[in-house]
């Protein structure tokens, strides 16, 4: 019995122990912040006023103002799709399409200025396979988080996130398109590598779609071009988007 209440009394100690240095680091982090001369804040402050911040020193900024949060701006990227629905619409035969759902995300820095956030879905249908389209960026591993990625799994990067920065959480906004969310269910066309597992989102924003639980096109998103190229090319229909599809490509 003294044994016991012995071991009770040192686990409880270990936990308080812990908590007490836990304690301790958040009061060290707020209570020192980077030693910033008078000018080297004046300066930051004003190239903020301007919109000139690098990542860095936004971050030095948040910082030195003892901030936890701090969100940045995304890095602008081209996609090589046209404006005109016809011209999607004749891309959309190039990439694999499925309907999946987001079931886990993990977000990392990337180098010094992105960070980029895997998207893990389930695929729920096929719409289309074809090969992967070449690959022009050479991407870092699949988050350890995320694995092992199965059968019936594909992840896919994109830009923009939140994570963890040296004691701060960093949000860095993708100039492109919103946050894929848990749950939800979308259409994707991608250049899906079979191996991998991996998809890349070739066609940025126009390249997928918000679709609700039974598959139909959600209304709030009807003026955007992927929708209308449904509307227009399709009936509106996800299964005549694959006859369509599987027609022009010969796909079993």
């Amino acid at each position: 019995m003294k044994n016991r209440i012995a071991a009770l009394s040192t686990l409880v100690l270990a936990l308080v122990v812990v908590l007490v240095v836990k304690s301790a680091s958040n009061s060290q982090y707020l209570s020192q912040k980077p030693q910033l001369s008078a000018e080297q804040l004046t300066e930051l402050t004003e190239k903020e006023k301007k919109g000139w911040l690098t990542f860095s020193e936004r971050l030095q900024l948040a910082r030195a103002r003892g901030q936890r949060k701090v969100t940045v701006p995304g890095n602008p990227t081209y996609y090589p799709v046209g404006s005109s629905i016809h011209e999607l619409n004749a891309k959309l035969s190039d990439y694999t399409i499925v309907v999946a759902i987001l079931i886990k995300k993990s977000s990392h820095l990337e180098g010094d200025t992105t960070i980029r956030t895997w998207n893990k879905f389930k695929m729920l249908d096929a719409i289309a396979r074809v090969p992967p389209r070449p690959k022009y960026v050479n991407r870092p591993a699949v988050s350890d988080e995320l694995l092992p990625i199965r059968e019936d799994e594909i992840v896919v990067p994109t830009e923009g996130g939140t994570t963890m920065i040296d004691g701060l959480e960093v949000t860095q906004l993708n100039s492109d398109f919103e946050f894929f969310h848990e749950g939800q269910k979308y259409m994707l066309a991608l250049s899906l590598d079979p191996t991998t597992r991996i998809g890349e989102l070739d066609l940025g924003p126009v390249g997928f779609l918000l679709l609700n639980p039974d598959n139909s096109l959600n209304d709030r998103l009807e003026a955007e071009p992927l929708p209308q190229v449904l509307k227009t090319y399709h009936a509106g229909s996800l299964e005549r988007l694959k006859e369509d599809l599987r027609s022009k490509l010969s796909l079993p």
